[in-house]
């Protein structure tokens, strides 16, 4: 049976909510546990010194909750679902994770590559997840960040981006891999 992550946890740390208490985790995982985060510029940290990206965060809280974390990132600015899934490909080891954290799709919005190559490109990311998971594995599906509230994404603000329309696409995506799935656009 897969695990499910406390998602309230999950909205904390993704948001970098946690300015005094660190959030409680998923207590389930052990406690020498291997995490690999997939995405884009948002889970490499672009603009930011990595320790506060997303990925850092969780694995900082992680840390604080008595665990040992070895952490893995494959992410890159620019990177939509069918990029993300070439470089897997490139620079996955071949080893399952106790945790896995998809955070993809922006670029796909934004680059307005339409929905239908959107699910195409999840359903290669299934597979490459699938391959990552073990019998116990935690996996998580972000939603879209919305982007118009960073200084890159002020001038777009009048733009009619569907991040509900590819949201829901990753929503239903995220219950067919059987994983958590984590709001954090409306905390954008």
């Amino acid at each position: 049976m897969r695990r499910i992550l406390l998602v309230a946890t999950a909205i904390a740390v993704l948001a970098g909510a946690c300015t005094s208490d660190p959030p409680t985790v998923l207590e389930s995982l052990p406690a020498e546990m291997s995490m690999i985060a997939l995405g884009d510029s948002y889970t490499r940290g672009t603009s930011i010194a990595f320790s506060g990206s997303w990925p850092a965060q969780m694995e900082r809280a992680l840390g604080d909750e008595g665990r040992s974390v070895e952490l893995t990132v494959i992410a890159d600015d620019g990177w939509n679902t069918k990029r993300l899934h070439r470089e897997i490909d490139r620079f996955w080891d071949g080893q399952t994770r106790d945790l896995i954290v998809l955070e993809i799709g922006v670029n796909d919005v934004v680059l307005n590559f339409g929905l239908d190559n959107f699910r195409e490109g999840l359903d290669l990311l299934a597979r490459d997840i699938e391959a990552m998971r073990g019998d116990d594995s935690v996996v998580m599906v972000l939603s879209l960040p919305d982007f118009r509230v960073t200084p890159w994404g002020l001038d777009r603000l009048e733009r009619n981006y569907d991040f509900d329309g590819f949201n829901a696409i990753l929503r239903t995506f995220a219950a067919d891999i059987e994983a958590e799935w984590v709001d954090v656009t409306r905390i954008s």
